[in-house]
């Protein structure tokens, strides 16, 4: 999309939560109440990224995050049963896929976790567009309210430029969550009951329908402005790559937390070491300012 369309995006969205203030009552009083603190977290929610060990190896070894396009040889990639992957259905698969805030795309094996500054954002010359849902939810957990759309037009109708959206992301924050910082807890769902641009249509809509995506055209260096990495211990202690990539970004000032694995849920351990580097730098922030 051309930059116009997707400032006419944020434009329309920032509109519609301005009505749907309008409407309710209880959502209002939550944005004149919290939004001078919702705005300075949206503005500094750095940007995470799940991945798997094997492909983190992948990563180093390249020293660049590719995109689904790119790991597939520049040809668009099919599931086992002969059908296109989400990505591609949605036309995202030459994207490196963020989450503002959390970690909220499960990994299955061996996974870990890398936190970004926000300031990547306005560092990288990649292609940037942000769309206030995990767009490929759309295909199979969410569904949007406008049932006109199909998946692909709606995400197209939702993406927004890149960094300007955390604006839109700070109002839609201090309207829809009880305590700003709710938005970076799995359990803590918006307050408001109504919802303002998707809805559930199965049990495992989870967090991701409410979550902004940042998608960058692929690669990522990974010489971007990298705050964190979070890996099992075993793999930090596996081999020479794995300690070269400690030696390296350590030297870099990029924080390393080992976690062990205890009884298959290293998904969730991941997920709660990424929501405490969170919390830190969020209270950080708030106290002494960006850092």
């Amino acid at each position: 999309m051309s930059p116009t369309d997707l400032n006419a995006n944020l434009v329309r969205l920032r509109g519609e939560l301005l009505k749907h203030r309008d409407l309710c009552n209880a959502c209002l009083s939550r944005h004149n109440t919290s939004l001078g603190q919702a705005i300075p977290l949206a503005m500094n929610l750095p940007l995470s990224l799940a991945t798997s060990s094997d492909a983190l190896e992948s990563i180093w070894g390249a020293q660049t995050i590719k995109s689904q396009r790119d790991l597939n040889g520049g040809l668009s990639k099919k599931k086992s049963d002969g059908s296109y992957t989400d990505e591609v259905i949605l036309h995202t698969d030459d994207d490196v896929f963020f989450f503002a805030g959390p970690f909220r795309y499960p990994v299955n094996s061996g996974p870990c976790g890398l936190i970004f500054s926000p300031e990547i954002e306005s560092k990288l010359s990649n292609r940037k567009i942000a769309t206030p849902f995990d767009s490929g939810g759309l295909l199979n957990h969410f569904k949007p309210l406008n049932t006109s759309l199909t998946p692909i037009e709606f995400v197209r109708a939702n993406e927004m430029p890149v960094p300007d959206y955390r604006t839109y992301l700070g109002e839609f924050i201090a309207t829809t969550f009880h305590e700003p910082t709710d938005y970076l807890h799995d359990d803590n769902a918006p307050a408001c009951d109504t919802p303002m641009l998707v809805k559930s249509k199965d049990p495992n809509a989870d967090a991701r329908q409410w979550t902004f995506e940042v998608r960058c055209q692929g690669p990522v260096p990974m010489d971007a402005p990298l705050m964190a990495i979070i890996i099992e211990r075993a793999l930090a202690q596996s081999g020479d790559w794995a300690e070269d990539m400690m030696m390296v970004l350590k030297s870099r000032g990029v924080v390393f937390t080992l976690f062990d694995t205890v009884d298959g849920s290293d998904w969730e351990i991941l997920k709660e070491q990424g929501q405490k580097f969170l919390d830190q730098h969020i209270r950080q922030v708030v106290t002494h300012g960006p850092l």
